[in-house]
């Protein structure tokens, strides 16, 4: 049986409701009370446990997961599903999409929420949790790309003309449309090449955004990542027995060996990804045809986003890292066909990825997630003492 006003539970990968059914709405407003004033006293209590659960049902509970997804702790699926329950009936009243037919949940992403309608559209609700001036930058940014030919997804517009919506337990929201394409974890030298290409492509296309709210993404990755490295260090703070401390420090000293200031400052600096990586990048043949996540773009040395897929190509394929330095330089031959490196960036792309290790290392201890940081932890000892290839 399936109550009125929820969807239905299906087996995986999600819920869905079944075919003709019609949402219902509940009222708990001023005819609801009056009909409460009516009833016995006993029925007056049955009615205010039920207006409570009902209340902790709707509101309490979906701030209780959002809060858990903003700490790290990833709630249940089943959860999980029952917030999405609560988040479509919002999107239906909000957007021009249709009706709602199936939503699921992302196994590694509490945030977002595929759905598809009744014509088989499909979209994606994601929970924003940066600051309103970061994600309207985010926003300006996509309708810049989108202009400029980048097949991107910009967020959809509310029936009141609005990119974000905010319910009762939480929010902002946004809504985004699928984009087409597949992601592929091919390192054949055909896609290789793709990536580098398009990733010149797209840093052409970021340069010449010139958004007012352009102040708001200036960072320092080289700080950001010694910040990672101490609270690495710190056994209180990051109380892992298998962190290879030594390692850490190790890797810390050569980054600042490296990177001195002049260095920093010198190195070409523009808009960029900060999270290329191929299950980002949508294919259909030959051709990119939809580039994802833009919420960490910020302002910085462009060589990070070129060492940020060639280490993602590292990390999914260790098995085979003597293979790798090859295929890592496809990608910067393609890459340097519209935009050569500078003899600089050459000397420091092995530092580069000692960054992004730290990085991402320390990004994984935070998430809980610790078997992932470990392997990490494996690549980036093998890049510190075994990889000489970008010396």
């Amino acid at each position: 049986m399936h109550g009125r006003g929820q969807l239905a539970f299906w087996k995986d990968p999600g819920f869905a409701r079944p075919a003709g059914w019609r949402q219902g709405y509940h009222s708990y407003g001023a005819i609801s009370c009056r009909k409460t004033a009516r009833m016995t006293s006993s029925g007056l209590q049955s009615s205010r446990a039920s207006s409570i659960h009902e209340l902790a049902r709707r509101f309490i509970f979906p701030l209780l997961v959002f809060s858990a997804a903003r700490r790290g702790n990833v709630a249940s699926r089943s959860e999980r599903l029952r917030v999405a329950n609560r988040l479509v009936e919002d999107v239906e009243r909000l957007y021009n999409i249709g009706h709602v037919t199936n939503a699921r949940v992302l196994p590694n992403n509490p945030n977002v929420f595929p759905l598809t309608t009744e014509d088989g559209s499909e979209f994606y609700l994601k929970l924003k949790s940066q600051g309103p001036d970061r994600v309207d930058f985010e926003h300006e940014l996509l309708d810049h790309l989108s202009g400029q030919g980048i097949p991107v997804a910009p967020a959809l517009e509310t029936k009141k003309g609005k990119k974000i919506f905010r319910v009762r337990f939480g929010g902002p929201f946004a809504l985004y449309p699928a984009l087409p394409g597949k992601r592929l974890t091919s390192w054949r030298p055909a896609h290789l090449e793709l990536y580098g290409r398009f990733l010149a492509r797209l840093h052409e296309a970021m340069k010449t955004y010139s958004g007012a709210r352009k102040k708001v993404v200036r960072s320092n990755i080289l700080k950001s990542a010694d910040e990672a490295a101490v609270i690495m260090l710190d056994r209180v703070r990051t109380p892992v027995m298998d962190l290879d401390r030594s390692l850490i420090r190790a890797v810390r000293r050569e980054i600042a060996r490296k990177f001195t200031r002049s260095a920093y400052r010198r190195l070409p600096k523009q808009l960029i990804h900060r999270d290329y990586h191929p299950w980002n990048i949508k294919l259909s043949g030959s051709a990119v045809v939809g580039m994802l996540d833009f919420e960490f773009a910020v302002r910085e040395f462009r060589l990070f986003d070129l060492c940020y897929i060639g280490g993602a190509i590292l990390s999914d394929d260790f098995t085979h890292a003597k293979k790798w330095a090859e295929r890592f330089e496809v990608i910067a031959r393609a890459f340097e066909e519209t935009a050569p490196l500078t003899s600089l960036e050459r000397s420091l792309m092995r530092a580069t990825f000692l960054i992004i290790g730290i990085l991402y290392v320390q990004f994984l201890l935070r998430q809980r997630n610790i078997q992932s940081a470990l392997h990490t932890q494996s690549v980036l000892r093998w890049l510190y003492e075994e990889c000489d290839a970008f010396e």
